[in-house]
């Protein structure tokens, strides 16, 4: 078996050169047996093996002149930005192997040494969202999480704020479960909408608009309960609030409670609204509480109830008898459990 004395940085440092010798196009390009390639590599060092996460906590707990001495020593800053196109492939052949220890220090690797390499001042990789927010639900979390948080103060010593922001929604808790949301896509219970108010088609303030917002928030807590995003469309891609031209903040959190006060004012206990910074950009986050009783939205151009519930990723509005009939199904079964 392979000596293991080489590890952390210099192990990982090996196993990117491998890697990097051995890569072509899209596949990995196995050679001979005897050969120092990635197959040999993954054969010979078992993750439990490895003890990569033991190095990296042991580097953090002793210091950042530590780690970039050894870093810098070996140049290891050059072979990490070198693998900037692979990492994501590197990774993916990991995770499908279930060598998740070993993927999240390749990463945690990557993000400090690279971080090292350009003075705080770390650049996105495409798919490095994911990457990471996948690595925070699998084996090896705790070491992407020592190297955000590296990555997050080096960028602030050096004078980076936006690099630090940018990581740093990593590992406020909320913050990341909003992008896990995002990850994740919309379904039963998770909705985005561009915008609160303003038809981005016309540029201009449609109560059509607010009433999509309001369905999806009537439909949630007519079934599970959910989470709507308002700020990010449906491809994923972080907009932002500021196209509903608001002055403040505060002015469209009151917005919102008035459009539900206005249209479904039951509603109000069973949401709480805020606004989220992600990308340097804010978001509303909506989050519904099914509670013990239907709710019914006015329409305020018919001046009409109507009753919406969520059926996979779409909300649906029910004529009179399914209404009515879903009511005594669901509602009526959670009062009877409560009188019970």
């Amino acid at each position: 078996m392979r000596d293991n004395s080489g590890r952390g940085f210099h192990g990982a440092g090996e196993l990117i050169r491998t890697v990097l010798a051995n890569y072509a196009g899209n596949e990995f390009c196995y050679q001979e047996p005897d050969s120092t390639c990635v197959e040999d590599f993954i054969r010979d060092i078992q993750p439990d093996e490895s003890c990569l996460l033991d190095f990296f906590l042991f580097h953090f707990s002793a210091g950042e002149e530590t780690l970039r001495s050894d870093a810098d020593s070996s140049s290891q800053y050059i072979a990490a930005l070198s693998m900037r196109k692979m990492l994501l492939p590197i990774l993916k052949v990991f995770r499908e192997r279930s060598m998740h220890e070993l993927a999240s220090a390749m990463l945690a690797y990557y993000l400090v040494v690279s971080a090292i390499g350009a003075e705080g001042n770390l650049d996105d990789v495409d798919g490095m969202d994911e990457a990471l927010i996948e690595s925070r639900r699998l084996p090896g979390a705790e070491c992407v999480e020592q190297a955000l948080v590296f990555v997050c103060a080096f960028a602030e010593q050096q004078g980076h704020r936006i690099a630090r922001m940018k990581f740093k929604q990593f590992l406020v808790p909320q913050d990341r479960k909003i992008r896990e949301l995002i990850l994740d896509g919309e379904g039963e219970t998770v909705e985005f909408k561009s915008t609160l108010r303003v038809n981005l088609h016309t540029g201009q303030p449609d109560r059509k608009v607010e009433h999509a917002a309001l369905k999806t928030i009537a439909a949630f807590l007519n079934k599970r309960g959910g989470t709507l995003l308002i700020g990010v469309d449906d491809a994923k891609k972080v907009l932002g609030t500021e196209v509903d031209c608001f002055p403040d903040a505060d002015k469209l959190l009151l917005h919102l409670k008035n459009l539900v006060n206005a249209t479904a004012p039951d509603a109000l206990d069973q949401i709480d609204f805020k606004m989220a910074s992600l990308e340097q950009k804010e978001i509303l986050y909506v989050e519904c509480r099914r509670g013990d009783q239907p709710i019914y939205l006015l329409n305020r151009d018919t001046k009409q109830h109507e009753f919406y519930v969520r059926r996979g990723p779409a909300t649906d509005r029910l004529d009179i008898r399914d209404a009515v009939a879903y009511i005594h199904r669901e509602f009526g079964r959670s009062r009877l459990a409560l009188e019970d």
